[in-house]
């Protein structure tokens, strides 16, 4: 600690904890010791587990307080406050390798295109093909990476001389249209080896992704929202088709290709569905997109026999509450995972204090460093003088003056995908009540930014 320097501006609400309470209150609360933000901040630092290194090769013993949390979860949501954090990657590869040791986990579920997933998953399997050009086709440039490219190679070692059932693997959860080109290569394949017939009708259908959507071709940012719901619509309107024909030819398909292979050929057409669909609703799609997000993930276990699943993607989208959206507040993945598995899911969120991180641009992606934020919560927790640790919410809230504390709403940095000069400081912090946000936060002190796979 040091016990002189001046506290974040954060603190300063601390001291007003509990300041609200009616005298009133037929059945009052005993009355707090009051405590200052310093005292506070020293509590909580004694609920803490301190995290001895990100490195996913390191030493595991500081895992080991996790277990009783994560170990008996089917599926533990793992976020990054920004999508171009080296730690971030790091830690959730080293936390993955670690479930897999010590909670039975099975499954990677990342925040990319179902298709892209299904490529990386044959790429575990057998080893065949390119890692960084399957990445790169993916069309997400989150995970095209050195740092996510090393713990893809990882399940890929770890899968040699593994049967079907003790392998680890890989699924995408988003339907996005940008990455459903990956699909549409799947579905193409399908159908060349079990309905060669169907083929020139099913290319027809799907010509228009495998362009990129021609029909956006010069229209500006307005016009494509004006028109987009028609364009998509047609897209939903062929993919249906090509449901239509998988629906009605079940039992030829089934005959020619397995029976899992043929849930896997109508889901990948349902995701194509998806994403038309959300693409055809502008802003509005991204409540359908998180939900699209949870429903995939829950088939992906289902297929892969119930499998536990660590599913990575931003803190926005593992987040376990309403958050304001589009059409107003709207459910996130992590919101659906709650819904579906209750207590069997588990929700971390990964925060920053300072560094830096990758991120888009309209002239490519950038590397950029943000400052310490004064009157952020990130501050107050840099305090403790940790650099590295786990906090349980739960565990933290049974002493009741910091539940207080907690159940607030403070500021984080939190940043998406996409960055524009003029968001330094406060405008790339997002208020955030982490009660009602997640289960369970990893802090970092200070990042870098992930390396570009070349």
């Amino acid at each position: 600690m040091k016990p002189n320097a001046l506290l974040p501006l954060a603190l300063l609400a601390l001291s007003l904890i509990g300041c609200n309470k009616k005298s009133d209150d037929p059945n009052p609360t005993p009355p707090q010791q009051e405590l200052s933000p310093q005292q506070l901040i020293e509590r909580l630092s004694t609920k803490v587990v301190t995290l001895n290194t990100v490195d996913p090769a390191g030493p595991t013993t500081d895992l080991e307080a996790l277990s009783p949390l994560l170990r008996d979860k089917q599926v533990i949501g793992v976020g990054e406050a920004t999508h171009g954090t080296s730690e971030f990657n790091k830690m959730r590869a080293r936390l993955f390798r670690y479930g897999v040791a010590n909670w039975g986990l099975k499954m990677v579920a990342v925040e990319i295109h179902f298709g892209a997933g299904v490529a990386l998953d044959n790429y575990i399997r057998t080893g065949q093909g390119n890692l960084a050009q399957i990445l790169r086709n993916s069309g997400y440039w989150i995970y095209t990476t050195d740092e996510f490219a090393a713990l893809v190679e990882w399940m890929k070692n770890y899968n040699v001389g593994k049967t079907e059932a003790e392998r680890l693997k890989i699924y995408g959860v988003d339907a996005q249209p940008q990455g459903a080109v990956n699909s549409v290569n799947w579905l193409q394949a399908y159908f060349t080896s079990n309905a060669p017939s169907y083929v020139s009708a099913f290319d027809q259908a799907t010509a228009g992704i495998r362009q990129g959507y021609p029909e956006f071709n010069g229209l500006t940012p307005e016009q494509q929202l004006a028109q987009g719901a028609g364009i998509f619509r047609q897209y939903q309107d062929r993919i249906n088709g090509v449901i239509a024909y998988l629906t009605t030819n079940q039992a030829a398909l089934t005959a020619q290709s397995g029976v899992a292979t043929y849930r896997l050929a109508v889901q990948h057409a349902q995701v194509l569905l998806q994403g038309m669909t959300q693409g055809g609703l502008g802003y509005a799609g991204s409540a359908y997109r998180d939900e699209y997000m949870a429903q995939n993930l829950k088939w992906a276990s289902e297929y892969e026999n119930n499998a536990k699943v660590m599913v990575m993607a931003h803190n926005g989208h593992i987040e376990k509450g309403m958050s304001p959206g589009a059409g107003g507040p709207q459910k996130w993945m992590g919101t659906n995972l709650k819904e579906l598995y209750g207590n069997r899911y588990y929700a971390v969120a990964l925060f920053f204090n300072e560094g830096s991180f990758r991120a888009s641009t309209p002239s490519g992606n950038q590397a950029f460093t943000l400052r310490p934020l004064p009157q952020s919560f990130t501050a107050a927790l840099s305090m403790m003088q940790k650099p590295l640790f786990f906090m349980d919410i739960a565990s933290v809230s049974q002493d009741a003056a910091l539940r207080s504390a907690l159940d607030q709403r403070y500021l984080f940095y939190n940043p998406g995908a996409i960055w524009a000069s003029g968001l330094e400081d406060v405008k790339a912090a997002q208020g955030i009540n982490l009660v009602q946000y997640c289960d369970g936060v990893i802090y970092v002190d200070k990042t870098t930014a992930t390396t570009v796979l070349l």
